[in-house]
């Protein structure tokens, strides 16, 4: 037994590194808000929908994205957290863009691929 199985010594707990991420979350979500807000965009055209695709955890980025630009973006925004890609997500009019922590996620590179 380590000691953040011993409940009858508080004082002792070790902080799961989890817990130590969330308590970072405010300060990286900046970090990345202030470093995102430096970045030149390319002036993309034509495009008709934007399709943002993840899963787990790192579907959260797209989320977070399609909140800040629904009301600044003149096409409709969705968050896709499935295989494939929905049947309107076709031809060079739709944006996909991919969200993957590990790189790995089944689901996104199944996107992906069919992108």
């Amino acid at each position: 037994m380590n000691n953040s199985d011993d409940l009858t010594n508080p004082g002792r707990l070790e902080v799961h590194p989890v817990l130590k991420e969330i308590d970072n979350l405010p300060d990286q979500l900046w970090l990345a808000w202030e470093q995102g807000l430096n970045q030149p965009l390319p002036a993309w055209t034509g495009f008709r929908q934007v399709i943002l695709c993840g899963v787990g955890g790192s579907a959260m980025a797209g989320e977070l994205l399609q909140a800040y630009a629904a009301l600044r973006c003149p096409v409709p925004i969705a968050t896709w957290r499935d295989y494939d890609l929905p049947a309107w997500a076709h031809g060079q009019e739709s944006l996909a863009m991919f969200f993957s922590h590990s790189g790995e996620e089944e689901e996104v590179l199944s996107c992906l691929e069919r992108a």
